[in-house]
């Protein structure tokens, strides 16, 4: 059987490698997680971006709007998308919990997963 022409389409679509997102979606974070823990916890990896007009970090920590509580996940944005990558090079897997009890990475609370958010097309 003879084969057809061999094209060149580009890179690929759904490629986390060529992704220029600066930002992360992070899953599996506990209930009483603030914005200061994760600014602390995701800056171990590079500078996380910071709002121009608030001062704040830029991260969305999504909260249940019946209870008030953070649902277990945000996102974080950094300066770059090489960091994003680091990010969840880094992170996603890690444990996350006893951490800022001083203990490092006992999987006493759960993991956490990370992965590079898509960007808009």
């Amino acid at each position: 059987m003879e084969e057809g022409p061999d094209l060149d389409l580009g890179p690929s679509m759904d490629s986390e490698e060529d992704s220029d997102s600066t930002a992360v979606y992070v899953q599996g974070l506990n209930d009483n997680v603030t914005l200061e823990d994760l600014a602390d916890f995701f800056k171990q990896c590079g500078v996380v971006k910071m709002n121009k007009r608030t001062g704040q970090p830029m991260i969305n920590l999504y909260i249940d709007k019946e209870t008030g509580k953070p649902k277990g996940d945000a996102t974080v944005s950094y300066d770059d998308p090489s960091t994003a990558k680091t990010a969840v090079e880094w992170f996603d897997g890690e444990c996350w919990g006893t951490f800022w009890a001083g203990i490092p990475k006992i999987p006493s609370v759960g993991c956490i997963w990370v992965q590079v958010c898509e960007a808009a097309r």
